[in-house]
C-alpha cells in the first residue's frame, strides 16, 4: 500500500514539473492584430526641412523673363498678365507649404513640376506668332487727332453746329479713348493691335461728331439774346417787393415767390456758363418766368378776395 501511495506521488510531481516548462509559441514576424494601430504609408519621415531657395531662384528669374518678354515685345500685355498669374500661383503654393515650417521632398517636386510647367509656356508664348503684335508702336498721331477732335467739339459748341448736351456727350467718349490710350501705355508697351483699336474709336468718333454738327439741332444750338430774359426777371423782382410793401403779398408769399425767381436766375447763369444760350433754353427760361408771373398774380388776387 505504502509503495503504491509512493508511486502516486511521484507521478503527481514529475507533472507538476513538466506543466510549468511548457513554452509560450512567438507570433510570426509581420502578423498584425485588430488592437493594433494601423500603418500608413505616409508616416515616413515627414519631419525634416529641405532647401527651397532654389525654388525662390527659380521663381525669381521667370518672373524677370516675362517682365522682359512684354518690354521687347516678345510677349503681348494679355500673355504676360496670364503667365504672371500663374507665377503668382506658385508662389502662393510655395508660401502655403512652408506655412507650418516644413516642405517635404515631395512637396518641393510638385514646385519643380509646376515651375517646369510654366517655363514651357512662357518658351512657347514668346516664340508664337502673337511676338509680332507686341512689338512698339508710335501713337504721337494718336495724339494728335485727339487734340484735333477735341478742338473740333469745342468750336462745333462755339459755332452753334452743337448743342450742349451733344458737345459734352462727344467729349465724354472722347477722354474715353484718352483713358484709353493711357491705360494702353501704362506699362511702357502699345501694340499695333492696340492702336488699330484706338484709331477705330477715333474713327467712330469722327463720325458722331459730322452727324451731330449736320443734324436738325444744329440751329438751336447758335448763340441767342437773353437781354429780355434778364429784363423779366429784374421786373419780377420789383413787383414782388412792391407786392410785399403793399400788403397785396404776405412775408411768407414773398420769400415763396423770390426764392422760385433766384432759381430761373441761378438755371439762367448755369446756361450761359459756357458762354453759349440756345434758343430752346432760351424758351425754357421763359415758360419758368411765365409760371411765375401766373404765380405772383394768383397770390395777389387771393389776398384781395380774403380782404
Amino acid at each position: 500500500m505504502k509503495k503504491i501511495i509512493h508511486v502516486i506521488f511521484i507521478a503527481l510531481f514529475l507533472s507538476l514539473c513538466l506543466g510549468g516548462c511548457v513554452v509560450t509559441p512567438q507570433p510570426v514576424p509581420g502578423t498584425t492584430y485588430e488592437s493594433d494601430r494601423p500603418a500608413y504609408n505616409n508616416d515616413r519621415p515627414r519631419a525634416y526641412n529641405v532647401d527651397i531657395s532654389d525654388i525662390s531662384q527659380r521663381i525669381a528669374q521667370m518672373d524677370q523673363r516675362i517682365d522682359q518678354g512684354m518690354r521687347s515685345g516678345a510677349l503681348t500685355r494679355d500673355e504676360g498678365r496670364r503667365l504672371r498669374m500663374e507665377l503668382n500661383k506658385v508662389r502662393d503654393d510655395a508660401a502655403r507649404m512652408k506655412r507650418d515650417g516644413i516642405l517635404t521632398p515631395r512637396e518641393k517636386d510638385r514646385l519643380n513640376a509646376e515651375l517646369d510647367r510654366l517655363q514651357r509656356d512662357i518658351y512657347r508664348e514668346a516664340k508664337d506668332n502673337d511676338r509680332n503684335r507686341g512689338r512698339q508702336v508710335d501713337i504721337s498721331d494718336i495724339s494728335q487727332r485727339i487734340a484735333q477732335m477735341d478742338q473740333r467739339i469745342d468750336q462745333g459748341m462755339r459755332s452753334g453746329a452743337l448743342t450742349r448736351d451733344e458737345g459734352r456727350r462727344l467729349r465724354m467718349e472722347l477722354n474715353r479713348v484718352r483713358d484709353d490710350a493711357a491705360r494702353m501705355k501704362r506699362d511702357g508697351i502699345l501694340t499695333p493691335r492696340e492702336k488699330d483699336r484706338l484709331n477705330a474709336e477715333l474713327d467712330r468718333l469722327q463720325r458722331d461728331i459730322y452727324r451731330e454738327a449736320k443734324d436738325d439741332d444744329r440751329n438751336r444750338g447758335r448763340q441767342v439774346d437773353i437781354s429780355d430774359i434778364s429784363q423779366r426777371i429784374a421786373q419780377m423782382d420789383q413787383r414782388i417787393d412792391q407786392g410785399m410793401r403793399s400788403g397785396a403779398l404776405t412775408r411768407d408769399e414773398g420769400r415763396r415767390l423770390r426764392m422760385e425767381l433766384n432759381r430761373v436766375r441761378d438755371d439762367a447763369a448755369r446756361m450761359k456758363r459756357d458762354g453759349i444760350l440756345t434758343p430752346r433754353e432760351k424758351d425754357r427760361l421763359n415758360a419758368e418766368l411765365d409760371r411765375l408771373n401766373k404765380d405772383i398774380y394768383r397770390e395777389k388776387r387771393d389776398r384781395g378776395r380774403r380782404y
